[in-house]
């Protein structure tokens, strides 16, 4: 379990911990002319916001389809109009996140001078690597494999299948929902065709090809991560400072307000813990805010549950997919029985 730990009097703000190192590296220590890139604050300043547009407006999305659905559950409008804002949302979100990664390998990159560096390393042009980790890997950047395998459950298990699958193997994201007299669980996963052709949540990412994302744990998760990312590459950008400068980057309390923020962090916490089936024996991210006497200060944690996840029996289901003109059968989540029971 990591706990992360942000506060407006030793901190000067409640984003991610970066933004209380980058300001103070010397100018001296980093290339960004010879990357042509902007310095290292400059590059997570401008992921980071962002970040916080894709999660303000996941977030706008999510309250609102939920309380369309609350209101209509019983005569919902044909089509999947009124969950196409969330999904695109989420996928704007899945994609800058991606970005925001790629970035956090830009900024240690700017350590290097490419200049210094021979043409080649093997038989391999340096000069025609596209992806920055892979070009850090070759360099061989002292603190890449330690950040490389922090990230990677992140990363490798849950970030790329999803870009990947979006980007090159025209998979889509599908929305799913539970609902009863009382409460309804919004939900995605992200849809492929199986082996025998047949679309439904992808086997890679999804439990047994047979479950779904629930938007309280996953926005939850996504949120978590930002802060984790800025903890990783903090430590693994200093090390190497210290490598290649004997340099001790040290935590510097900023003025930085960021109301826009605040209004994420706050409407995060308005979520309930409405998790999927599959979802009640995992770890729930943990998220405190307090605000009081002055002081504003945020609590993250994970993985852990401290709070009881439950399921309640009797719970409806209802998919939301597209056909594309030639499959004539689908795979829904939650339908096949499995260990978590089943669903109607």
């Amino acid at each position: 379990m990591m706990r992360i730990a942000r506060s407006k009097n030793q901190d000067g703000t409640l984003t991610p911990s970066a933004l209380n190192y980058f300001g103070n590296i010397p100018d001296s220590y980093y290339f960004i002319n010879q990357h042509s890139r902007r310095a290292p604050l400059g590059i997570y300043n401008v992921s980071f916001e962002q970040l916080v547009a894709d999660f303000s407006n996941l977030l706008d999305e999510y309250f609102k389809t939920r309380e369309f659905i609350n209101e209509h559950v019983d005569k919902l409008p044909s089509g999947e109009g009124y969950y196409e804002g969330l999904l695109k949302a989420q996928k704007d979100l899945i994609h800058s996140l991606q970005a925001h990664v790629d970035d956090c390998y830009a900024i240690l990159a700017s350590l290097i001078d490419p200049t210094t560096l021979p043409v080649k390393v093997g038989k391999t042009k340096l000069a025609n690597i596209r992806f920055t980790d892979r070009w850090l890997d070759l360099i061989g950047f002292p603190t890449l494999d330690k950040f490389k395998k922090s990230i990677s459950e992140y990363r490798d298990n849950y970030l790329a299948h999803l870009v990947n699958g979006l980007k090159h193997r025209q998979n889509r994201l599908r929305g799913i929902f539970f609902y009863n007299a009382n409460e309804v669980r919004l939900g995605y996963y992200l849809e492929e065709p199986d082996p025998d052709g047949v679309p439904g949540p992808s086997f890679q990412l999804h439990e047994d090809g047979n479950s779904a994302f629930s938007f309280a744990r996953d926005i939850l998760f996504n949120l978590y991560h930002v802060y984790y990312l800025s903890e990783m590459l903090v430590d693994a950008f200093s090390r190497a400072l210290q490598h290649y400068h004997s340099f001790t980057l040290n935590h510097q309390k900023v003025s930085f307000e960021n109301d826009k923020w605040l209004d994420v962090l706050r409407h995060t916490l308005r979520i309930q813990p409405q998790v999927f089936p599959h979802e009640i024996d995992k770890p729930y991210p943990y998220f405190s805010l307090s605000e009081n006497d002055g002081d504003q200060s945020l609590v993250v944690m994970y993985p852990v549950t401290l709070i009881p996840l439950k399921f309640p029996q009797g719970m409806r289901i209802f998919g939301i997919f597209k056909g594309d003109g030639v499959s004539k059968s689908f795979r829904l989540p939650y339908l096949k029985r499995s260990k978590y029971g089943g669903v109607r």
